[in-house]
């Protein structure tokens, strides 16, 4: 356990860690992008931003803030939480971190169809309908196998790791209660206990 005097020591270590060119000019770019959409964040914010990006530069044990060190910035630099969270953490992560961006669209989408497959699974369904559910089953694990492949290219957050493990959890679940709903029970007992 951190004792006060550690959390200190640690803050006075983080707030010494340079800035990166790359990550200036990405600041920079960032700053302009969100002023291009009518977002200003309060100097009261912005005070933040270099204690931010140092910080997360100090967790992840680097010696210089980086553009992937940018992305929690996106917690930051909106003003109004209502219209304006989704836009900011578009633009600073597709600024900071595209991997990241392409990261979340994916598993927002296999989310999304995973939701629609629930919804399904809820009502009988006809012969179509079961293909169709099948289809999109397909879908979600071809989402999986990107995701998993996007996570090996490019660092993840322990965030993004803990969504895509609980995508394909939920994933696999969907598909056994989907089975055991469109087949006999001894069949599926039989499936089930298969290697």
């Amino acid at each position: 356990m951190l004792s006060f005097h550690d959390v200190r020591t640690c803050q006075a270590i983080a707030a010494r860690i340079p800035w990166s060119e790359a990550a200036i000019e990405a600041m920079m770019e960032i700053d302009d992008h969100l002023d291009d959409v009518g977002i200003r964040p309060s100097d009261r914010r912005r005070t933040y931003v270099p204690r931010v990006a140092q910080a997360q530069a100090f967790l992840s044990g680097s010696e210089m803030v980086e553009k992937p060190h940018l992305v929690p910035l996106k917690h930051v630099l909106w003003t109004d939480p209502i219209t304006e969270i989704r836009q900011v953490s578009t633009i600073v992560t597709g600024i900071a971190a595209p991997h990241a961006l392409e990261f979340e669209k994916e598993i927002s989408a296999a989310e999304a169809v995973l939701r629609t497959i629930d919804k399904m699974s809820r009502r009988s369904r006809s012969v179509d309908e079961n293909r169709q559910v099948t289809g999109e089953f397909e879908k979600v694990r071809l989402s999986i196998v990107k995701l998993k492949a996007l996570a090996q290219a490019s660092p993840t957050s322990p965030e993004e790791h803990t969504r895509l493990q609980t995508l394909a959890r939920y994933s696999d679940r969907a598909r056994l209660r989907f089975i055991s709903q469109t087949i006999p029970a001894s069949q599926f007992n039989r499936l089930v206990t298969q290697p």
